[in-house]
């Protein structure tokens, strides 16, 4: 298999990652990622997740540069990063020279100044800081041109901006040990006020400063010849001394440590109905029947013409894969559009086990058109919970006066792609998923919740404030996403359910059945591939995922405790006397794990990874039956060695304690 194919099947994409690049500024480590530091470090602890500069056009889309040119210097402990990039999209044409320097002491200092090449409008052109969300509760003091705050990053999601008109901010990382004093640091801004929203809200995980404030007009217009001229500097204010020979480096050994004690029911599973109009065939039947779902979740908008076709399209399969069916339906704010909707409800019996309804421009419910709900439910006599929620991300959940007193359930989606798209920032959203749920049970006590779908990329653009081209990216649709048919779809995937099915949600939605966002292509596919390459008829990676975990689906969950949570990912069940753990392998690298299985005899494996892929896509029945027995270090361990974003399914049987 050659290089540009291998990275196909594991990230979707002929190209491979960026290179990163482990820079020293005195007692500070950083990662350089082209323009943007990630994962800056004092000794082993994490001061800030990223440093970067945004270009966002009208629509809040994220402009990506292209590099003119690029230098690095470094030594030991210092280093200078130089660049010039240009922004361009649809009407941004914006170029921009960086200059970030870190020095012995510990100091890093980010300058840019850039300029608009012709006229455009924008939202935001300028420095983002990522603050991790593992912060939440710890002293910042936040220094405003009249006042110095003293407060903490938020524990519960804020709704809001919880600062604003920042020039400065100084936090604990890590409290006063010991051996040491805190390690506090110091952000100083120049060039704009900036603001910190709380990223949770879209499953960032992560509090983000940046510029230009929003309760400021935008977009506004930035003049051909117009400069941003902006800079940041980071320095610690104190820090334990590292004594003669002690050295602060993370531990190398990827461990993955599983219970064999019950931590709760696996919550129901379903998936999005497929939004092409072609009817399942019998292999697909098949394919979708074996992942026994739970129900299948339906967007049904009553403005578009084609609704009621849909909705008998929808039943129909719904029928075929003998399951139940769950509607959002997007409609006026009054509720006036349900009329219809439950007239054909009620006269054609289609039975509805869920539906929520949402306003489709600020994509929440409103209490009018629950209240017609409820009254037409009522007069057709039909048998469904009515839920309430939000359609866009958790965020509009978070901040509208929603009619929970009303509901029966509580719903919102979820997406990794709101404001970063790179493979790891993607990762590092799945530890943030479970931190919506336990905020969503917050507001919305006692409430069941639905949460769903979970896709990789927004269905569509929540913030935009003009139509956006339904087709971008060599004409395929903007919520598609390459990475759905790929191995490092398959482990994202992975780390979502372990994250979102221990959180006591009823339902989880995922994906679509059928397509370029579902769980295999279809067996006719006329659109073009070079942008999502599939093959007719082939599964994928990510199928394979939730076969595994339809054959437990009686089962319970198993708490999973992770070394390291960005760089591999596991979830287990246990039925009965089996035991089902899939790991993953969610970095670019090959990987050595030790898996702890106590009490686990008869023990087999089979792995899903850049060997095995196109005899799981193209042949998936002979490859769920391989397996092989793994041989343990000693009791309950084993060592594996995982190849780049690699899944291991690993089956194995309680020990009998007569």
């Amino acid at each position: 298999m050659g290089a540009v194919e291998s990275w196909v099947i594991r990230t979707g994409s002929s190209q491979p990652p960026p290179v990163c690049r482990q820079l020293h500024a005195g007692p500070l480590i950083v990662t350089l990622e082209e323009g943007a530091l990630r994962s800056l470090r004092l000794h082993s602890q994490e001061v800030l997740r990223g440093l970067y500069v945004a270009v966002r056009d009208h629509n809040w889309s994220t402009i990506t540069p292209r590099f003119l040119s690029y230098e690095v210097d470094e030594d030991e402990d210092a280093f200078q990063v130089r660049f010039s990039a240009e922004y361009t999209g649809a009407e941004v044409d914006f170029v921009g020279h960086g200059t970030i320097n870190g020095s012995r002491a510990g100091e890093i200092t980010f300058t840019f100044d850039g300029w608009a090449r012709r006229t455009f409008r924008k939202n935001r052109i300028g420095f983002c800081i990522l603050h991790p969300m593992e912060l939440a509760g710890t002293a910042l003091e936040v220094e405003t041109p009249t006042q110095t705050l003293h407060s903490v990053f938020p524990e519960h999601i804020a709704p809001h901006q919880p600062f604003k008109d920042i020039v400065a901010m100084r936090y604990v990382c890590s409290p006063a040990q010991a051996d040491g004093p805190a390690i506090k640091m110091e952000l100083r801004f120049d060039g704009e006020l900036f603001e910190m929203e709380d990223q949770r809200n879209w499953t960032d995980a992560s509090y983000k400063t940046y510029c230009t404030p929003l309760h400021l007009p935008y977009p506004v217009e930035l003049a051909a010849g117009e400069h941003v001229t902006q800079s940041i500097t980071l320095r610690p204010l104190s820090y334990p001394t590292l004594q003669a020979g002690q050295t602060f480096h993370p531990t190398e050994q990827l461990n993955v440590k599983v219970s064999t004690e019950s931590a709760g029911a696996l919550p129901a599973l379903g998936f999005g109905l497929a939004q092409h109009a072609v009817a399942l065939s019998p292999a697909e039947i098949d394919y979708l029947r074996a992942l026994r779902p739970a129900y299948l979740w339906l967007e049904l908008n009553l403005a578009r013409p084609d609704w009621e076709e849909t909705l008998s399209r929808a039943w129909n399969d719904t029928s075929l894969l003998q399951t139940e069916l769950e509607l959002s339906v997007v409609c006026d704010a009054e509720g006036q559009e349900l009329n219809l909707l439950f007239s054909k409800l009620g006269d054609q019996r289609i039975a509805i086990v869920r539906l929520c309804c949402f306003e489709r421009s600020t994509h929440v419910t409103t209490r009018a058109m629950l209240e017609q709900a409820r009254v037409l439910r009522s007069i057709m006599g039909l048998d469904m919970q009515l839920g309430a929620g939000s359609r866009a991300n958790f965020a509009e959940f978070n901040r509208a006066d929603l009619p929970l007193d009303l509901a029966k359930l509580a719903n919102y989606p979820i997406n990794p792609q709101v404001h970063a798209f790179d493979n790891l920032s993607l990762v590092e959203t799945l530890q943030a998923q479970a931190v919506t749920v336990s905020n969503a049970q917050r507001i919305a006590p006692g409430l069941p919740l639905s949460v769903g779908p979970v896709t990789l990329k927004p269905r569509f653009n929540a913030a935009a404030i003009a139509p956006e081209n339904p087709q971008k990216q060599n004409s395929i649709l903007a919520s598609v996403d390459p990475r759905q048919r790929s191995l490092f779809g398959a482990g994202w995937t992975v780390g979502s359910l372990h994250h979102l099915t221990g959180t006591g949600a009823h339902w989880l939605t995922y994906y679509e059945t059928i397509g370029w966002r579902g769980l295999l292509e279809q067996e006719q596919d006329t659109q073009p591939r070079d942008y999502f390459p599939s093959v007719p008829g082939a599964l994928f990676p990510l199928y394979h995922v939730f076969a595994d975990v339809a054959e437990f689906h009686h089962g319970d969950l198993l708490a999973v405790e992770l070394s390291n949570a960005v760089a591999v990912e596991a979830l287990a069940l246990r039925q009965e006397r089996r035991v089902l753990c899939l790991v993953a392998n969610l970095t670019q690298a090959r990987q050595s794990i030790l898996l702890t299985l106590p009490n686990i005899t008869q023990v087999f494996g089979r792995v899903l990874d850049e060997t095995t892929a196109q005899e799981a896509m193209y042949a998936p029945a002979h490859f769920r039956q391989s397996k092989w027995p793994l041989e343990s270090d000693q009791p309950g361990q084993f060592t594996i060695d995982l190849l780049p974003y690699a899944i291991l399914r690993v089956e194995g049987m309680v020990e009998d304690k007569e």
